[in-house]
């Protein structure tokens, strides 16, 4: 032991702006090794009613073994569900529009206001009439300014709350007009809330549940074993002197109406323009949020209250906590910190390093149990696992207080105030099959619909490209073609014109390289011109397009199930796309419009009804596959039109179709299976310039699976052909390896 030790000696890093938030995290960059790992966290496959409030025990786990000076336990709770419910609708908020139809089914789903919030809404009351007792202090006439502030913050609040309630009663131009009034005012408080400097308060301890030789941290105020976290020194709150004559930085007088003022501005941008990530409304106003969070997290973080350990031991390596009794020896070295805005507190003594006790022997004294003096025998490694506790308990009150809440909110506003990295509205439902023309029979007196298709005509098939790998390379299979009018049916959703900033999206249908325009993109029109809220009408066109084709082949005739099935799920043993060639396919596209999508009159989405018809069957008989994809015009970060693909899908087209035995499917495996496996060896055994190229995967769509088998089949054949030509002897001693004896 190095005698002299003097711990509070040691350099300690203090917190500083772009430091991450987690002591740990920081510690790890000064070389201490932190204990604890922050976790993550995921909202998995939650009910949408319970999609905006946090796990009941997710507060009860991370507040473990933490003291509440100020509030109860329980009114700290609904302060973290509050922000916890914020952080989650501002992360919702792409999806969500996507999925429900109009501003109304939003608060229907979710209870964003009404009926559902009133447990909130009494919350929220009983706990702002309990701050104003709390800080009732302030209205006295030096501090009257910031009372009165934090007033007119919650009537603003609550204004933008009325609002949002009578735009969901009522998307009228005036209601729409009144929000936006309000959303201003919000934006006026949310401004003033995040300023810093709004939280500089007069103390007076009974604000933080203060009793003498309690332990509590104000005892520890103004010594070296506690300062605030940017290394600030803590005046000496416990001398009667200091009450409301020293500051302290704390926002606890509006800290409720902060956490829902953000919660309410997200509401607002929503109901305003559902659609306000694509159209770039708000934009602005959220990124200057999004800053001012920035701004008010670092000095929150920075206003934490932390216990200095290398305080805790003193010259002669004496232990030191002012928040023990000062007449016996000190019980350990305090560490942990404490929140002043929400009175959250991890402080303790910690003794878990070797202690020396002693004490002073007075003649015909009784020894009363208490130590005079205690020594920290190993005085680096004391500090050292002192640190090394000390680091959670700091993270457990940023998780708790609400620092790490809004380090995530803050950055779900980003996310809000960007562009969007996908559409907010395109999504693709699967395509259904249908028959052209359908007859009705009279079945027992019930008119029964039909599909209908011509008769068969018998024709003989081959393995095609797979012959060289098959059992008997000349066998061919008797098979019975089958045409039909068919057609396949989807549709997705379409921005509508926005009612306030009065832009519409633009669209465009993409079919395998041919573009269909649907809507084109625009701003506010001139005051008085007429615009359109959504497309109407049908567009129709004809293609004919040169493309792969294939033989449709399979066992049996498939109902309109089986057709849907194989569409969404691929090939299943029943079916399969055969014999890949050039060819040419003819086919129609037609779009109808659903100008309300789910019905609602104030629907923020329409429908686009796609039907695909093959046409011609008996010219053109072959099979084909259509990619589609929409593409969306939306306002990028510059305020410019900008184009971007959204979602895709393979849509299979079968003008007609093949039945044939089970043992061309065997036969198809067989030799598929053969090609396989003799590339492989090829490859494995001789050092050739090229290897077997494998297809791409276009698409994690398993209707893909498809497209993937022909082109396995083709590179795999063409791989043959390029090694037949280097080494001809090779393939020909592969091929009788592989393949079975002919029977003749």
């Amino acid at each position: 032991m190095r005698r002299g030790f003097r711990a509070e000696s040691v350099e300690i890093s203090h917190f500083q702006p772009g430091d991450p938030i987690f002591e740990t995290e920081r510690m790890a960059r000064v070389n201490y090794k932190p204990l604890l790992k922050k976790g993550g966290s995921s909202d998995g496959d939650i009910d949408l009613g319970e999609f905006f409030k946090p796990s009941k025990d997710e507060f009860k786990a991370i507040s473990k073994g933490l003291r509440f000076l100020k509030y109860s336990e329980a009114d700290a709770q609904e302060l973290y569900n509050l922000i916890g419910g914020a952080i989650k609708l501002a992360s919702s908020i792409v999806t969500v529009i996507g999925i429900v139809g109009s501003v109304a089914d939003i608060a229907k789903a979710f209870g964003l206001f009404g009926p559902k919030e009133r447990s909130t809404d009494e919350w929220l009351k009983e706990i702002g009439a309990q701050i104003e007792q709390i800080y009732g202090y302030l209205a006295r006439e030096n501090q009257r300014g910031l009372y009165n502030e934090a007033l007119r913050w919650r009537v603003a609040n609550e204004g933008a709350r009325a609002e949002q309630w009578n735009v969901r009663i009522s998307r009228s131009q005036g209601n729409l007009e009144a929000l936006k009034d309000r959303a201003g005012a919000l934006d006026d408080a949310l401004r003033m809330m995040l300023d810093p400097n709004k939280a500089n308060i007069a103390f007076q301890k009974s604000v933080y549940g203060y009793a003498p030789e309690s332990g509590h941290w104000i005892d520890a105020a103004g010594t070296p074993a506690l300062t605030r976290a940017d290394g600030g020194t803590v005046p000496p709150y416990a001398i009667g002197i200091r009450e409301l004559t020293s500051d302290i930085w704390d926002a606890g007088h509006y800290i409720e109406v902060l956490f829902s003022a953000l919660r309410e501005r997200l509401i607002v941008a929503t109901a305003l323009e559902p659609a306000f990530r694509s159209t770039a409304y708000d934009r602005a106003a959220l990124l200057g949020i999004a800053d001012g969070l920035r701004t008010f997290i670092a000095k929150w973080r920075a206003s934490i209250l932390v216990a200095n350990p290398a305080a805790g031991i003193n010259g002669g390596n004496n232990l030191y906590n002012p928040c023990s009794n000062p007449d016996h020896a000190a019980d350990g070295i305090l560490i942990g910190a404490v929140d002043p805005v929400t009175g959250i507190s991890s402080l303790r003594p910690f003794g878990d390093f070797k202690i020396k006790y002693s004490r002073t022997d007075l003649p015909f004294a009784a020894w009363g149990g208490q130590w005079d003096t205690a020594v920290a025998v190993e005085p680096e490694n004391a500090l050292a696992a002192a640190m090394s506790a000390h680091a959670p308990l700091v993270d457990s009150v940023i998780r708790t207080c609400g620092i790490e809440a809004l380090t995530n909110l803050e950055r779900q506003f980003r996310i809000a105030a960007a562009q969007p990295t996908e559409s907010q509205f395109v999504r693709f439902s699967d395509a259904k099959f249908s028959y052209g023309f359908r007859r009705i029979i009279d079945i027992d007196h019930i008119n029964m619909p039909f599909p209908i298709v011509r008769s068969g005509t018998p024709e003989t098939l081959d393995l095609g490209r797979l012959k060289l790998f098959a059992a008997d390379p000349h066998k061919t299979y008797p098979a019975t073609r089958f045409h039909r009018e068919m057609e396949k049916t989807f549709r997705f959703r379409m921005a509508r014109r926005a009612e306030w900033s009065r832009i519409q999206l633009g669209y465009r249908l993409w079919v395998a390289g041919l573009f269909l325009e649907l809507c084109p993109f625009s701003r506010r029109p001139p005051e008085g011109a007429p615009s359109a809220a959504f497309p109407s009408g049908l567009i129709e066109k004809d293609y004919v397009l040169e493309t792969d084709v294939y033989d449709c082949c399979q066992i049996r005739h498939f109902s309109f199930s089986d057709e849907d099935r194989f569409e969404r799920e691929g090939e299943n043993g029943e079916r399969i796309f055969h014999n890949a060639r050039n060819g040419r396919a003819h086919f129609r596209i037609s779009v109808q419009f659903e100008p309300l999508a789910g019905g609602a009159d104030d629907a923020h989405a329409g429908e686009a009804i796609v039907t695909i018809r093959a046409l011609e069957p008996d010219t053109f008989r072959d099979a084909f596959i259509l990619e589609v994809r929409v593409f969306e015009s939306v306002v990028d970060y510059n305020g410019e039109k900008a184009e971007y693909p959204t979602d895709s899908m393979t849509v299979h087209m079968t003008p007609s179709y093949l039945i044939v035995g089970q043992d061309f499917f065997d036969d198809v495996w067989d030799a598929q299976m053969r090609m396989v496996q003799m590339n492989n060896e090829i490859n494995d055994k001789y050092p050739l310039e090229f290897s077997v190229p494998r297809p791409p995967e276009p698409d994690p769509n398993p209707v893909w699976k498809i497209r993937r088998r022909a082109l396995e089949i083709e590179n795999g054949f063409s791989f043959i052909q390029a090694a037949q030509r280097e080494r001809p002897e090779l393939v020909a001693d592969e091929l009788i390896r592989f393949r079975p004896p002919l029977i003749r």
